[in-house]
């Protein structure tokens, strides 16, 4: 009897084990089986974390160089500007007789004598400080035998001499003229000049218009209450010399202004063609009426180019320039 009950203990021991795993499967077959509802949101994973602050690490490194690369530039322009304008006043104080302008004179500040420049002129953000000075001859090798204003900029703060190189290479001096006194200390004028006792040579002259087609002509006196209008016409090519290598004649409109009996104004013209010989034609509009009296007076002759016509060669390797000259010819007095 004690036996009967002792195996009915351990096989409901057993029963009751075998019932736990069955529910413990269950539930996770369950979790697996059925997903979260939409409503719960699920957080990022230490991985994803990781990789986001990884990528803003990389940005960050790359944009940082460039920015401060930008900004020098901007700072190195911006004292060459300052360096223009201090350029500028003492070319200025100096011409009007102002004399020792660097006189008491501080880095990072403008002289008492050069009080059109502000301090700020002379103090660059970047931590560059100028100090107005007078060179004595020969400092420079531009100014060997006379003083010579200049500026000494100098490094402040967390500056390094890159600053000053970048400066150097900016500044429109020969290298002679810019000089390195000290590791953070570079000297330059404020001007550039020629070399001393040498005048920079003058500006060569525009060179001359080349020649074109033109008119030379007047009005002189006829027979019997007449004048007559003489005019010769000079072509040239497109090279710029006398068209002489073909054989054309040029056309010309010939325009009389006459003035009628009875003072009407009025216009008479025709077409006429020159012939060229060495490069001119000449023409003579003769018998125009200049009567002392009362009749028909033609005032004023006109001649205007307006084409050619070639001969030979039909088609020339240098053609006439084009130019479509005119002359009015007065009636003489």
């Amino acid at each position: 009897m004690v036996m009967d009950i002792d195996r009915s203990r351990i096989m409901i021991s057993q029963y009751s084990w075998l019932c736990l795993m069955a529910a413990g499967q269950g539930q996770a077959q369950g979790a697996t089986l059925h997903p979260k509802s939409p409503g719960q949101v699920r957080g990022f994973t230490l991985l994803e974390i990781v990789l986001v602050l990884l990528t803003l690490a990389v940005l960050v490194t790359l944009s940082v160089p460039i920015y401060s690369g930008y900004a020098q530039r901007a700072q190195l322009a911006q004292l060459l500007v300052q360096i223009d304008q201090i350029s500028t006043a003492v070319q200025i104080e100096d011409a009007t007789g102002v004399k020792n302008l660097h006189r008491e004179a501080q880095p990072g500040r403008s002289p008492p004598r050069l009080g059109v420049v502000p301090d700020a002129s002379f103090s660059e953000p970047g931590g560059i400080r100028l100090l107005l000075i007078q060179a004595p001859a020969g400092f420079f090798a531009s100014s060997p035998r006379e003083p010579r204003y200049g500026l000494i900029a100098d490094l402040t703060g967390a500056a390094d001499v890159a600053r000053l190189a970048q400066l150097r290479q900016a500044l429109p001096f020969e290298s002679a003229d810019k000089i390195w006194i000290a590791d953070h200390q570079l000297a330059f004028p404020l001007v550039a000049r020629a070399a001393e006792g040498a005048l920079p040579p003058p500006p060569p002259p525009p060179p001359p218009p080349p020649p074109v087609t033109s008119w030379e002509g007047a009005g002189v006196p006829g027979r019997k209450n007449t004048w007559t209008a003489q005019a010769t016409l000079s072509v040239y090519g497109t090279d710029g010399k006398p068209l002489t290598d073909v054989s054309a004649g040029m056309r010309i409109k010939v325009t009389l202004y006459v003035t009628t009996w009875d003072g009407r104004q009025i216009e008479r013209s025709w077409t006429d063609l020159g012939n060229l010989n060495a490069g001119r034609t000449s023409f003579n509009i003769d018998g125009l009426s200049a009567p002392s009296g009362k009749g028909e007076v033609v005032t004023s002759c006109l001649l205007e180019v307006t084409g050619i016509v070639y001969y030979w060669p039909k088609d020339p390797a240098i053609k006439w320039d084009g130019t479509r000259a005119s002359i009015q010819i007065p009636k003489p007095l």
